[in-house]
């Protein structure tokens, strides 16, 4: 594993390669207060800990459909379990 993420708090630059996201849209995120941050003066830390809670929280179960095709066109319904 890389020896900055094994640290538990991490800065803008880690935490955008960690995501894969730009750092720009951290920052934006941090002024909304989208995404879990801990201030120490003026530097903005990220504990990896509760951004991958975060991310478990963000994420959407997969729904199973049917899809149906016939004659009178294509026919979606939600598959019951």
């Amino acid at each position: 594993m890389d020896e900055r993420l094994k640290r538990r708090l991490v800065g803008i630059n880690e935490l955008s390669e960690y995501l894969g996201i730009k750092k720009q849209t951290l920052y934006d995120w941090v002024w909304l207060k989208k995404i879990p941050y801990i201030k120490c003066g003026k530097l903005i830390r990220f504990d990896l800990k509760r951004i991958d809670e975060w991310l478990e929280k963000m994420s959407v179960e997969v729904k199973q459909y049917n899809v149906l095709m016939g004659r009178e066109g294509i026919k979606i319904e939600k598959q019951l379990k």
